[in-house]
């Protein structure tokens, strides 16, 4: 099999799956965190990004302390009772982040809170029936045949074979 090759993600939403978290040393030198937690993701197309959460007793704009934003976040991903020695649970779950461009020209990516649910074809087909006004499976598509949004793939969280984790 072909190896594809990777590209850096930019600016905006992704989705995709975590191939690695890990717990790290500050990055920058006068941080006050006293670790940080490193989350690789890769998408389908093979995008890839890392994540950083800083484990820091600093605030947040909200008063929040960073940690535990962090920790409320690794928690929404996987993360019970959080553990650092148990980061590895996380890998090759589904992730949805963006990615921010710094003051200085860097990406940051960020985690959403908007995780993807994904939606029965045959719920999809009749919600899109109703839209058009039309009522029950299948009204969508005037020629008669079940109408089917995702062309026959409703397999959005297909991941490469040769995504490393």
């Amino acid at each position: 099999m072909e190896q594809k090759a990777y590209y850096q993600l930019g600016v905006g939403n992704h989705t995709g799956v975590i191939t690695d978290a890990k717990v790290i040393q500050p990055r920058f030198e006068n941080s006050s965190a006293r670790f940080e937690v490193k989350i690789s993701a890769v998408t389908n197309d093979y995008g890839k990004a890392d994540i950083y959460m800083e484990m820091s007793e600093d605030y947040a704009p909200d008063g929040t302390p960073r940690y535990q934003l962090a920790l409320n976040t690794l928690a929404e991903l996987g993360l019970q009772d959080s553990d650092m020695t148990k980061l590895n649970v996380l890998k090759g779950k589904p992730i949805s982040f963006f990615g921010k461009e710094s003051k200085s020209g860097h990406i940051n990516f960020y985690v959403s809170k908007n995780f993807d649910v994904e939606i029965d074809n045959k719920d999809a087909n009749d919600m899109l029936a109703s839209m058009l006004g039309k009522s029950g499976s299948g009204a969508a598509n005037p020629s008669g045949g079940a109408f089917d949004p995702f062309g026959g793939n409703n397999d959005s969280d297909d991941i490469p074979d040769d995504v490393p984790f």
